[in-house]
């Protein structure tokens, strides 16, 4: 879990281990989608590397 708060501690009226709960899942999910994008990117330069030596 991150680290941003201490226990107990409140943000704009959230506890700490719910909003870091929330910037650990947005870090997650960003991750993901850049390993997503990262795949589709490496397999477009791949075709057409095979379409140029066609």
């Amino acid at each position: 879990m991150n680290s941003l708060f201490v226990q107990g501690e409140e943000f704009l009226g959230y506890e700490s281990d719910v909003v870091a709960s929330m910037v650990d899942l947005r870090e997650s999910a960003r991750r993901a989608s850049a390993r997503a994008v990262n795949s589709v990117m490496t397999a477009t330069y791949w075709e057409i590397v095979l379409r140029i030596d066609l």
